[in-house]
């Protein structure tokens, strides 16, 4: 496979997008281990990250995600969305700017969380679109948890390039 593979609908990421959003199908369970492994990955020494005594000496039931744990989550939410509204994504034309994360709480192993995908922005400038979305993350009961806000850049130039095992 190459990151021109699409994956997905067949119609493109486009302006009718613009004020869409999707309350995702499923919840997602943080589980103790992917928080000690993502805060392994990502050097993140942080005791709490790792032993439920130290997160608990903090006031937590359980083990304390890392700040940026949201990220590959909130990506799959973007995935879902697109699967819903039918559209195909071709990563040789989508480029990742800038990620934004707003806690309203700290993430813990077991919490069970709700995301809520909304294209906020979709703007065109040529050959070239910004696409500003929005996860909202809440836990069950709807208490907030976070908002990751994502900027994208599409543009209609490929690059042409093969990458082995995908």
């Amino acid at each position: 496979m190459s990151l021109g593979d699409r994956r997905g609908g067949t119609r493109e990421i486009g302006p009718f997008l613009k004020g869409r959003s999707l309350l995702l199908s499923d919840y997602y369970e943080v589980g103790r281990e992917k928080v000690r492994e993502y805060a392994n990955a990502v050097q993140d020494m942080n005791a709490a990250h790792y032993s439920e005594a130290a997160a608990r000496e903090l006031g937590y039931d359980g083990l304390v995600a890392p700040w940026t744990f949201l990220a590959m989550w909130s990506w799959n939410c973007m995935l879902e969305f697109l699967d819903a509204e039918g559209v195909g994504l071709d990563l040789r034309s989508l480029v990742h700017t800038e990620q934004e994360y707003q806690f309203h709480q700290p993430i813990i192993a077991g919490d069970r969380l709700r995301g809520e995908f909304h294209v906020d922005v979709y703007r065109e400038m040529g050959k070239i679109a910004t696409i500003r979305a929005r996860t909202e993350v809440t836990k069950m009961d709807g208490d907030p948890v976070a908002t990751v806000i994502s900027t994208l850049v599409k543009h209609d130039r490929g690059l042409d390039i093969e990458i082995p095992g995908l």
